[in-house]
């Protein structure tokens, strides 16, 4: 489980659209670096700033899809069609409570997706399934207290208060 990415279909296919953005972008790199060779005096490519800064973001962009495609290889994608009011499932929006030390906390609402890209919006932030939060709140009872812990060090404590309609 702890390999394992969560997406919707939704989160799969925005995954798959920026994959297909970064073969464009490669694309559109190789004929910067093509004419940056071709323009180049000799052979190409000995004191060209342009070719070598295009063979530096052809390696940017090979890593990250390369990062992108290992994503690929460990999705599962869920489907959530439990509308148990008393628990907290994908697409729902609830007010947490987290607690940072005993007379510390904060209320925050937030909205649980199986998106690739997450987004803050004014009324709530997105929250991903994969996240530590994320993982910790699915299928949670709301008034329920639970920990999620952070960086591998940091607990923290929380209760969900209640779901939200928008």
């Amino acid at each position: 489980m702890k390999n394992k990415i969560f997406l919707t279909k939704e989160g799969y296919d925005q995954l798959l659209v920026s994959i297909d953005k970064l073969y464009e972008q490669l694309k559109k790199n190789n004929i910067q670096k093509s004419k940056a060779y071709d323009d180049g005096v000799g052979d190409g490519w000995h004191d060209n700033f342009d070719f070598e800064e295009a063979v530096r973001n052809e390696f940017l962009i090979m890593n990250e899809i390369k990062e992108k495609r290992n994503i690929l290889n460990n999705v599962e994608i869920i489907e959530d069609n439990d509308k148990n009011d008393d628990v907290i499932n994908l697409e729902d929006i609830f007010k947490i409570r987290l607690f940072f030390e005993d007379d510390d906390y904060d209320d925050c609402v937030f909205k649980l997706v199986g998106k690739y890209n997450v987004k803050e919006y004014k009324d709530y932030q997105e929250i991903s399934l994969n996240s530590p939060l994320g993982i910790s709140v699915y299928k949670k009872e709301i008034n329920k207290e639970f920990e999620y812990q952070v960086d591998d060090k940091r607990i923290i404590k929380a209760t969900i208060l209640e779901k939200i309609k928008i």
